[in-house]
This record gives structure tokens, sequence and C-alpha cells, in this order.
């Protein structure tokens, strides 16, 4: 344990306090009696916190491991020429466009 007095520690508190290790104790003292301890913070290191902590913040659907309905296998395609009624085109489809007739000279 280190001893300082308040006047000295009213001029150099900053470099005592970053000297200080985890749990090392500076006592202040003025006329002889100690009027206050400066304490180095201790490190606690990191824990896993336990099961149960995130209880009630989410909640999971009664069928969520139910199975998925089925795709099936194979997808038929279409005959050739069976969209023909649901395509349209406008007449002036090959024609250039205004934003690229420069390019087109």
């Amino acid at each position: 344990m280190t001893t300082v007095t308040l006047a000295e520690a009213a001029t150099t508190l900053p470099e005592i306090v970053h000297r200080l290790t985890s749990g090392e104790e500076v006592s202040l003292v003025e006329d002889g009696k100690v009027v206050a301890r400066i304490i180095g913070e201790q490190q606690v290191p990191w824990q896993r916190p336990g099961p149960g902590l995130g209880k009630g913040m989410f909640t999971i659907a009664d069928d969520f491991d139910a199975p998925l309905e089925a795709e099936p296998a194979v997808r038929k395609r279409g005959k050739a020429g069976c969209y023909k009624k649901n395509v349209w085109m406008s007449p002036e489809f090959d024609e250039p466009l205004e934003d690229f007739k420069e390019y087109m000279e």
C-alpha cells in the first residue's frame, strides 16, 4: 500500500491513477490521518452468460419443426407456342431507340 499526502496528490493525481495496477491501493493522508483511498479497478474476465438469459425475448411458431411442403421433383415445361397469346410486342420493337441514334450513324 502506497501513502501519498493530499497536497502531493493534488498536483500528481493523474500520474498516480495511471500507475495503479489492478487491486493496488493508494492512501491519501492529511495531517497524519488517512482521508481517502484510491483502489485500482480489478479487471474481471468476461464470462459467457448462463442458459435462459434470453427467456421470453422471442417466440418460435408451433409448427416450426413440421415438414415442409414438397415441391414437384420436375417442373413441366410448356409446349412451343403455348405463350403466344400471353406475350405482346410493340410494332416498333426493332426500331432504334432515340437515345442511341447518335451511335447508329
